[in-house]
């Protein structure tokens, strides 16, 4: 005697969708009758039992649609305020990014002081626009007095500088 499987799930909604069986097991096993019986019944009555679970008064679904709706206006307010906080960390974050990396790029710059070589070069650049070096400036005022007094013009440049100091 052969040991015969029941029916599997597959081919148990075979049959319930119009299918032939593919064995003869069905006309010979009661549990399998049984159970096919069974899924027919519920099916059958599957549409009426929806229609009675739906035929609900107006007021209930529109209690539900507010429910519904205010979940979902909920939802899409967290997920602007996390947007929102989002993308003012992520701006802050670049701020301060912007500022370090700057701050790294310009170092402290030293305190103005006198360079030397330039006030040697300014020292030569009136060296050489004078007539007269400075070491040798009361010479030159000697030699002027000198020649005035040889020339006998008692007017020099000397003495109108010294006039003009006196006012």
């Amino acid at each position: 005697m052969e040991i015969e499987k029941h029916l599997s799930d597959e081919e148990l909604a075979n049959l319930l969708a119009g299918g032939n069986p593919q064995s003869n097991h069905l006309e010979r096993c009661k549990s399998c009758q049984l159970d096919v019986s069974f899924l027919r019944a519920s099916l059958s009555s599957m549409p009426e039992a929806i229609r009675s679970a739906t035929d609900l008064p107006h007021f209930f679904w529109q209690r539900q649609r507010a429910a519904i709706q205010s979940r979902i206006a909920v939802q899409e307010a967290s997920r602007r305020s996390w947007a929102g906080l989002v993308w003012a960390s992520a701006a802050s974050l670049i701020l301060i990014a912007a500022l370090f990396l700057n701050g790294a790029k310009s170092p402290s710059r030293p305190q103005a002081q006198a360079d030397p070589d330039q006030d040697l070069l300014l020292a030569v650049e009136y060296a050489i626009q004078s007539d007269v070096p400075e070491s040798l400036a009361p010479a030159a005022l000697l030699a002027e007095d000198i020649r005035s007094a040889v020339e006998g013009s008692p007017a020099t440049s000397r003495h109108q500088k010294e006039k003009a100091n006196e006012n």
